[in-house]
Parts: structure tokens; C-alpha cells; sequence
């Protein structure tokens, strides 16, 4: 398992949005990846590669398939920042940043002015 450090530099290698989770097998290939982290999913995922690795071990052939899964999330800006901002003020902030990293500056205008403090 691979955890950033609390000055994040993984976490702004790879777009610095909050909660991305990838899982990667021994060969080095992602074989999972959320942009926002769900245990529940996270949990399926690492429950079907284990499956995988065990038919492996009994000689099963395997195929390659991939899957893409978007499943929904409440979409309430207010809700979603005051639940962020229990985090600290720096949560908010680098949230911002990587909506304006990904999507830039005048994505996250409005939010500085509402929920930056």
C-alpha cells in the first residue's frame, strides 16, 4: 500500500482532486481507479481481484476485460463543502485548486468567493 505524505506530492502528480484510489497489481498496471474514493466499491474491486489472483493459482486462464462504472453522488455544493471544511480550511483550499488545475481559474471563482474564508 502507497500513502502520500501530508505534503501530498503524490497527490498533486496525479490532478490533486480529494480521494483518488487506485489499486495496482504486481506487474505495475492499474487495474483499478476512482476519482472519488467509495470503501463500498473499493471493497468489490479488491474482492474480485483477489478472486482473480485464486483462479490464477489453479490454473484458470484469465481474460482481460475492462469495466467503467460511474455511479452517482448527491450534487449539493453546500452540503458537500461544509462536510469538506470539518477538514480544515487547507482541505477547502487545495479542493479548489484542483478543480482550477483540472478545469481552470474561473471553475473554482465562484467557490473561492463562497467557500473560501
Amino acid at each position: 500500500m502507497l500513502v502520500d505524505d501530508l505534503d501530498g506530492p503524490l497527490h498533486g502528480a496525479y490532478g490533486k482532486l480529494p480521494n483518488m484510489s487506485f489499486i495496482v497489481d504486481t506487474a505495475g498496471t492499474i487495474v483499478y481507479k476512482a476519482d472519488w474514493t467509495d470503501a463500498h466499491n473499493l471493497e468489490v474491486a479488491a474482492d474480485h481481484l483477489a478472486h482473480e489472483v485464486s483462479q490464477l493459482r489453479s490454473r484458470i486462464p484469465m481474460a482481460h476485460f475492462q469495466v467503467e462504472w460511474l455511479p452517482k453522488r448527491p450534487n449539493d455544493n453546500d452540503l458537500f463543502f461544509g462536510a469538506l471544511a470539518e477538514n480544515g480550511p487547507k482541505a477547502v483550499r487545495e479542493f479548489i485548486e484542483g478543480i482550477e488545475h483540472t478545469s481552470g481559474a474561473a471553475a473554482g471563482r465562484q467557490m473561492r468567493s463562497r467557500y473560501l474564508r
